[in-house]
């Protein structure tokens, strides 16, 4: 799932073995084919940053699904650090929220 603005930043984040309504860990404890990930970018095509939380060991935030209807809607709230591995800066994205129709 993903998001951006009109000032070119744009964020994402994905769960691996979704299965509906809970706390869905940032971490790389079940390893790299099951990990769930979030992932931040500033910038344009040409010039862009990029913060991910694939690379930090341990948990790096959560996803919280607070209400799921199969084929309707999908509701929740999240928090995660990422980190860039090019300038090695973190980020801290804090009270996030999700409201998006689901296919």
């Amino acid at each position: 799932m993903g998001g951006s603005d009109a000032q070119g930043r744009d964020l994402a984040f994905t769960i691996s073995g979704f299965t509906g309504e809970g706390t869905y860990k940032l971490d790389l404890d079940g390893g790299i084919s099951t990990v769930n990930s979030a992932m931040y970018i500033e910038g344009d095509d040409d010039n862009s940053q990029i913060w991910t939380t694939l690379l930090r060991q341990g948990e790096s935030g959560k996803i919280v699904v607070t209400a799921y209807s199969p084929n309707k809607r999908l509701k929740g709230t999240f928090q995660f650090k990422v980190y860039n591995t090019v300038d090695k800066s973190t980020k801290s994205i804090t009270e996030g929220v999700f409201d998006v129709s689901v296919n």
